[in-house]
């Protein structure tokens, strides 16, 4: 059976009161992937909120220990809804551990116990967890499933389908705060089912007392000798009755387990080590959210909205993706048409973004995008590798493919959002085609509704040729700016994983390290070459550094000879680890390095990293070649920072006289000061110093007409 054209269901993986959930084959990620379903049978309003409130929580939980989810569409032609997650082979807990050793058991229950301690930081208590929700596959990997009675943000407490069985008691009783501590004490009897196989209480469906007597009666299973004495403490605390006598949080447990068994904790391994470490940046940036809600609701309801695109800029680990990631779910519960292209960070090949939307839309639509090839413009054969710039002949080929991409687009008989990550890795021939689809969507709208809205998200380094573009939209007020910025709370990262980072920096050789702090540095991929002449390495020297920072796991090398950071989350802390003096000096090279070919905004970026007087001379530059393009935001962007870097001088005289002029056609009020900054630096009766007057008259006498 085909759903929506993407999904073909293979078999029926379990069936429950609200839907079915089955085994189905992702056409478009050519992946097998978990249905849910819920079904019009069961369907009224209350059942369709929990069903969307299990899919919006689970939005919120990245963890290697919890089934991810991942779209989430009514079914065509009923009134069926349902969502995607990984699929997750294996058998549930307690039939995992049938002949599993004490050992193995406690492995089980430590990686429960890192999702509890996950989705409990995120304010989530799961209310049902129980050894059916627990599934370990062939490899002892834990995936903690089924949060459709969760407490969260999305869902107020449920707790008409908890399982009385491993229910806790406070969920029984009137006006009882109910907390983590819930989850505890449904752990706890998990616990003990897996180690003595059989429930604490008999198998009864009423919650009892789980004091002393009934774990002395538990004591005198056949199994008791296989359970340590310090293994009953524990379970007796985690199902005490009284929520204050259990254990306050899942990471207690944990570290009374690792005391008493002896070993050392795996919460920095691994993916964990990575998902803890996204869990320190914040993800709160409700202000930006509701911004960019707001405005795919403009463009939903409208569609002759002035602002088409928006842009999301912040760091690496600001939580730019998610927010994207967050977006593009709300519109799939708004049933919006999503299609997103990543710009891929390993490959940086040219149009990769507008493959995969290409192929999103033959999965969804049944109908095929034209996709340039860069080389001739025509439809690009798939899989092909091209190169990462445009051809001369490519723009013949390119406006037809843009008018062609919008036509269909605007033939869909619901919203459109187009969502682009990375966009700093886009190549130039993709930002080509969005800047001419972009184009043909406003004049577009200026005859009738176009319900397409454009979402980016990138660093603060974006492309110079997107850059200008975005310029023009933010002119034209067609650009909704949304900017982020790690909250100071965001930097706190666990002790353990500092001390883990920092035991394999302290690892690697001299050079190994300079090479790495010159690619967190320059904040961007380095092609090999250049990081070679800026740790000035020969190529067998180069080949050893590469080999020691990708065995550390810090660094990879992508197929075009680009040395990329594994994980942005790092970078952050791996620059905390820099004394200021080496941090300065790795600038200084950077900045040295680029400045014969480089835009002169980024030679001065790296200057002023470098607390370097030169940085006021190179932002002069990057003014002054802003004013030749005509961009004069920029010119006055820039003349800002060479003032706030120390410009003074003659040299700065005909930078000041540029604002002045730009900041008089933009209607900007620091027109007279720019004016009278620059005429007290100028030689009188220059071209420059003549500019600055006629501004500076017309600021003095606005009634009168400049010259």
């Amino acid at each position: 059976m085909l759903v929506n054209g993407r999904y073909r269901l293979t078999e029926v993986l379990g069936t429950g009161g609200m839907g079915v959930v089955y085994r189905a084959t992702d056409l478009l990620r050519a992946e097998d992937v978990a249905l849910k379903m819920i079904t019009g049978g069961v369907m009224n309003i209350g059942a369709l909120e929990l069903f969307q409130a299990e899919f919006l929580t689970l939005c919120t939980l990245h963890h290697p220990n919890i089934a991810a989810v991942h779209d989430f569409e009514q079914r065509a032609g009923s009134g069926d809804y349902f969502f995607t997650m990984d699929l997750v082979n294996g058998r549930n807990a307690f039939e995992a551990t049938e002949n599993a050793t004490l050992n193995q058991k406690l492995d089980i229950a430590l990686q429960v116990l890192h999702a509890l301690g996950y989705s409990h930081s995120r304010d989530i208590v799961h209310l049902d967890v129980k050894p059916a929700n627990i599934v370990v596959d062939h490899d002892g990997h834990v995936r903690l499933v089924d949060f459709g009675i969760a407490r969260s943000m999305y869902a107020p407490l449920n707790k008409r389908f908890a399982t009385p069985t491993y229910m806790a008691p406070e969920l029984n009783r009137e006006g009882s705060a109910i907390d983590e501590r819930a989850d505890l004490y449904s752990f706890g009897v998990t616990l003990f089912e897996i180690l003595f196989r059989r429930l604490p209480h008999a198998g009864s469906l009423v919650v009892v007392d789980t004091g002393p007597a009934a774990w002395s009666l538990a004591a005198g299973h056949q199994r008791r000798d296989e359970v340590p004495g310090w293994m009953l403490k524990i379970l007796e605390r985690l199902t005490a009755r009284d929520p204050e006598e259990r254990f306050c949080s899942a990471n207690d447990v944990i570290t009374t387990l690792i005391a008493h068994r002896g070993t050392s904790s795996d919460l920095a391994s691994g993916p964990i080590e990575h998902n803890w470490t996204r869990l320190a940046v914040s993800v709160g940036h409700h202000d930006a959210l509701d911004t960019l809600i707001e405005f795919v609701s403009r463009r939903s309801s409208e569609g002759q909205d002035e602002s088409i695109t928006a842009l999301c800029v912040g760091p690496d680990g600001s939580g730019k993706s998610r927010l994207l990631r967050e977006v593009r779910r709300r519109c799939h519960l708004a049933r919006w048409l999503v299609l997103t292209g990543q710009c891929q960070l390993s490959t940086l090949e040219a149009s990769v973004p507008w493959n995969d939307i290409a192929r999103q839309a033959m999965a969804i639509l049944g109908r095929e995008l034209p996709i340039p090839d860069p080389e001739t413009g025509h439809v690009l054969a798939r899989g092909r590798a091209a190169r990462a710039s445009p051809a001369p002949d490519e723009s013949a080929g390119m406006p037809a493919t843009a008018d062609a991409i919008v036509e269909q687009l605007s033939s869909i008989d619901k919203p459109v959002l187009m969502c682009f990550d990375d966009v700093q890795w886009m190549d130039a021939s993709s930002l080509m085609l969005l800047e001419m689809i972009i184009e043909r969507c406003l004049q577009r709208q200026r005859e009738r509704p176009v319900r397409i809205a454009f979402l980016l998200a990138s660093t603060d380094d974006l492309p110079i040729q997107l850059a200008r573009t975005l310029r023009r939209l933010r002119l034209s007020q067609c650009l909704v700016d949304v900017s982020l910025r790690p909250r100071e709370s965001a930097r706190i990262v666990s002790v353990e994983l500092r001390e883990r980072l920092r035991r394999r920096v302290d690892a690697l050789a001299p050079l190994s390290l300079l090479a790495l702090q010159t690619t967190i540095l320059c904040g961007r991929p380095l092609p090999i070459t250049h990081l070679q002449a800026l740790i000035d390495a020969d190529c067998d020297t180069m080949r050893d550094v590469l080999s020691d920072l990708e065995g550390t796991q810090f660094v990879v090398v992508s197929r075009k000879q680009f040395v990329h950071l594994c994980s942005s989350p790092w970078r952050a802390i791996l620059v905390e680890t820099m004394a200021e003096p080496t941090r300065a000096g790795i600038h200084r090279r950077i900045a040295e390095f680029l400045a014969p070919s480089a835009e002169p905004a980024l030679v001065a970026w790296h200057y002023e990293r470098a607390n370097s007087s030169l940085a006021a001379e190179w932002y002069a530059r990057a003014a002054i070649s802003s004013q030749r393009q005509g961009d004069l935001r920029s010119v006055l962007e820039y003349t800002e920072k060479a003032e706030a870097c120390g410009g003074e001088g003659e040299l700065f005289g005909p930078v000041y006289s540029a604002a002045s002029e730009a900041a008089r056609l933009t209607g900007d009020p620091r027109a007279e000061f720019f004016a009278r900054r620059a005429l007290e630096l100028l030689a009188v009766g220059s071209i420059d110093w003549l500019r600055a007057s006629r501004v500076a008259i017309a600021a003095f006498n606005p009634a009168r007409p400049p010259l």
